[in-house]
Order: structure tokens, then C-alpha cells, then sequence
């Protein structure tokens, strides 16, 4: 079952996981939503930088549970976390989106970069599919 957000009304903030030591895990992220201590502050994941930045990425995505709006799916290797196509880094698409469901996690945003290349319709039709053939056999 998707997590509800804390309030029908009003705006909800979420740290994103950047690509830097400051807030690159969402352990890091919930130092804050901990300080904070308010039901409109959450984390945003970014997958791809949580590949990056922690080996355990599931007991980082557990740190956020209850907490965590929407994951942000980018593909990553070390130290490159731009202009990546999915399925040419890393990151562990499948078992994230199973981790993230057992979060209570449903929304997902893919995140494109565009290269100058006239086949930029080709790539995004490419990258749907990598991601919607994973997300519908996880998530259903």
C-alpha cells in the first residue's frame, strides 16, 4: 500500500539526495526531518546518488520509512552522476523498487538528460521502457 502524505492540505518540502557529501544518503537527509520534527518535511530519494554514496542502501532507504514522498530514479556509476543512460551504470533498478515499495513508496520520477542528439524521442521511448518493465513487475 502507497504512504499517505501527512496533511491533505498545505505544501509538503523534500530533501532530495544530492550528489554531494552534505546530503547524498537519506539517512542524512532525515538529521533533518528529525530536527525539524514536522509532518510537511520529508526526503525525496535519488536513487542513483544513493548508489553512489552507501554500500547499504537498504538499511538507507529503512532510515527514511514513513518519510520518503515520491524516489527520484537516476543511473549512476562512481563519480558520474550526469548524462547516464539507464541501464548502462550500476544501479540495482529492481531491488530499489522492491525496497521502496516495502517503504510504502508508489510515485517515481525518471530523471532525462538531453545530449544535442537528434534521437532524443528514441531515448526517452528506450528509457520508459527500461523503467516501466521493472516498475509494472515490481509495484503490481
Amino acid at each position: 500500500k502507497c504512504t499517505e502524505l501527512a496533511a491533505s492540505k498545505g505544501v509538503i518540502l523534500a530533501f532530495e539526495t544530492m550528489e554531494n557529501d552534505f546530503c547524498n544518503t537519506i539517512s542524512k537527509a532525515m538529521y533533518f526531518v528529525n530536527k525539524v520534527n514536522s509532518p510537511y518535511l520529508k526526503v525525496y530519494p535519488d536513487i542513483g546518488n544513493i548508489t553512489n554514496a552507501t554500500e547499504n542502501i537498504q538499511d538507507d532507504i529503512k532510515s527514511g520509512y514513513g518519510h520518503i514522498v515520491a524516489a527520484h530514479l537516476k543511473e549512476t556509476v562512481p563519480g558520474v552522476f550526469r548524462d547516464m543512460k539507464f541501464g548502462t551504470g550500476r544501479v540495482d533498478f529492481e531491488a530499489a523498487a522492491q525496497m521502496f515499495k516495502e517503504a510504502g513508496v508508489c510515485k517515481f520520477t525518471a530523471e532525462f538528460w538531453y545530449d544535442r542528439k537528434d534521437d532524443w524521442k528514441e531515448q526517452l521511448s528506450s528509457a520508459n521502457g527500461f523503467l516501466r518493465k521493472i516498475l509494472d513487475t515490481v509495484m503490481l
